[in-house]
């Protein structure tokens, strides 16, 4: 629990700000150097971004689902077949980085190699340290440090 909610949905919400959020994910990516293939992350935190990220870059977005259907085809990821492609990673605000995480061990499990992460906001910074263990880089797009609010972990935040 924290003191401080964001809530990504809403912020993804009208197209304008949807563009804006994509559009720099994309431009991030680019200065980085980062080529992919396929975007996405776990449902439902990556699924608006990773969408308009595909549609403005000309690229295929996937889904993860939190556990795979019990009936159909019985997939825990949907959207495009990630297997053999470079992937960016995806999620509108991270606290301890398990969904990001998550996400990451299954896409790499169906074959993709994840070539960066990224979120709207990290709330703690504890997700680059999980991510750099799996040799994947993290970039934030904004931090609890430039919202001038405290990491969750820190006293104000109830576990």
């Amino acid at each position: 629990m924290s003191h401080d909610y964001f809530d990504g949905k809403r912020a993804l919400s009208n197209a304008d700000d949807l563009r804006l959020a994509a559009q720099t994910v994309i431009d991030l990516a680019n200065e980085r150097g980062v080529d992919f293939d396929c975007v996405g992350g776990l449902t439902m935190g990556a699924d608006a971004l990773a969408h308009g990220i595909a549609l403005l870059s000309g690229t295929s977005w996937f889904t993860v689902r939190k556990a795979a259907k019990e009936h159909g085809k019985q997939q825990l990821i949907e959207g495009a077949d990630v297997d053999g492609t470079s992937a960016l990673l995806v999620d509108d605000v991270v606290t301890t980085g398990g969904s990001i995480e998550q996400a990451l061990d299954a896409i790499v499990q169906a074959g993709a190699t994840v070539r960066l992460a990224v979120c709207l906001v990290d709330r703690s910074g504890r997700a680059h340290e999980l991510l750099s263990s799996h040799d994947v880089e993290f970039a934030p797009l904004c931090t609890w440090e430039d919202l001038g609010i405290a990491p969750v972990g820190d006293g104000r935040v109830f576990a």
